[in-house]
């Protein structure tokens, strides 16, 4: 069998279908019809609350927030955010229907039965100076998965349609990236064959 059969064939029948296959699962991944929790903290803060008489010492509460998101396609079922310690003090906003349970070995959950696509729930908790932020959130989740939770900053908020020309640049950029992996590997067939043709005993040391 001649050199240009084997390279192209290797290619054709091997290494790009392999590539588009990895990027067509990735991209059924990310686009897919499922539920998409992410978590972080909306804000934490400290007060010293001054006293007021009869009572003549000051007190100190500290507060944050953790923000839940729904970013996918569909709902998102018994929502559980895990704590290590639950304050008696918890707001929900919006206000939303949920329940309360402990995790043997664990600590306590709030459960919010369903998180629609799309939908953003906002926790606040009120609590004293012997806890902190870190003592109280463990973990979100929910029957689909464990939310992702990240870092986030302040940042401006773009246009619908920057955020469009953004999403068409971005799919032009696969397409052009796919497209010039399958143009460098005809590329290297096209060289192989070439070395094959002009000097054949190269492939044979």
């Amino acid at each position: 069998m001649e050199a240009i059969s084997i390279f192209r064939m290797l290619f054709e029948f091997i290494i790009a279908p392999s590539f588009i296959c990895i990027v067509s699962l990735y991209l059924g991944r990310k686009w897919e019809s499922r539920p998409q929790l992410i978590s972080f903290y909306g804000h934490t803060s400290e007060f010293n609350v001054k006293a007021v008489p009869p009572n003549q010492t000051d007190s100190i509460v500290r507060t944050h927030a953790v923000v839940i998101k729904n970013l996918g396609r569909k709902p998102a079922n018994n929502v559980r955010i895990g704590h290590g310690y639950l304050p008696p003090n918890v707001k929900i906003h919006p206000p939303t229907n949920y329940t309360t349970g402990t995790v043997t070995g664990t600590g306590d959950e709030i459960i919010v039965p369903i998180l629609r696509a799309g939908e953003e729930i906002v926790i606040n908790y009120l609590y004293f100076p012997q806890h902190t932020f870190r003592d109280i959130n463990t973990y979100v989740k929910s029957d689909e998965g464990i939310a992702e939770t990240f870092p986030v900053r302040i940042d401006r908020a773009h246009p619908q349609w920057v955020l469009s020309l953004l999403g068409i640049f971005i799919i032009i950029g696969i397409f052009a990236t796919i497209a010039a992996f399958l143009a460098f590997g005809l590329g290297f067939c096209a060289i192989g064959e070439y070395i094959y043709k002009t000097c054949p005993a190269a492939f044979y040391h």
